[in-house]
């Protein structure tokens, strides 16, 4: 039995939460930095109950218990969605996100925050984040508004010799990296 497997927190919330072993709730998904900080995704089979507020108990008594057996790590339970914007949206909390946009091939998703949220959507060392990167199985990054408004710009405008109407035209055509531009076809 290892400690800072993803199971045990598993176990330890199974044996504290009796809607999980009746099956009324179910762990979705379980990522972990062991001593510090773990995120649950939990979806409820019964729309009559509520998956985060039966797992967090009476006074957040359930959580701590569990928490006092982890040596203080910290456990976020966050509503499980198929949809994949909403699940980013919730693996972020208590980060409230703005808009999420999807590359549904690559499993990236870029997320835009208000300036007032950067910081809790990121996390003490980037944790929260990386977390919610883990716990969706997507690459997740996060802009501030005004900074991705400003990234928007196509690379190809540094191209010697480009002119700007031409870099805006491969972009729309979606050519907006240097990368995607080398990697085109002749055509």
């Amino acid at each position: 039995v290892s400690r800072v497997h993803v199971n045990f927190v598993k176990k330890l919330l199974m044996n504290e939460i009796p809607e999980l072993q009746e099956g009324l709730i179910e762990i979705k998904a379980i990522a972990r930095f062991p001593g510090d900080l773990t995120k649950v995704a939990v979806v409820s089979h019964n729309e009559r109950i509520d998956p985060l507020g039966n797992c967090v108990g009476d006074k957040a008594l359930r959580i701590k218990s569990i928490s006092r057996d982890l040596g203080g790590e910290r456990i976020e339970i966050v509503a499980w969605s198929d949809d994949p914007r909403q699940f980013i949206i919730n693996s972020l909390s208590p980060a409230k996100s703005g808009e999420v946009i999807l590359d549904e091939q690559k499993r990236e998703a870029v997320v835009l925050v208000p300036d007032d949220q950067l910081y809790l959507a990121i996390g003490k060392r980037g944790q929260n984040f990386r977390l919610a990167s883990k716990l969706i199985n997507w690459n997740i990054r996060v802009y501030r508004y005004a900074e991705y408004a400003e990234a928007e710009k196509p690379a190809t405008t540094v191209i010697a010799g480009m002119d700007p109407k031409t870099a805006e035209k491969l972009a729309k055509l979606g050519f907006s990296s240097i990368r995607s531009l080398a990697e085109a076809a002749v055509e």
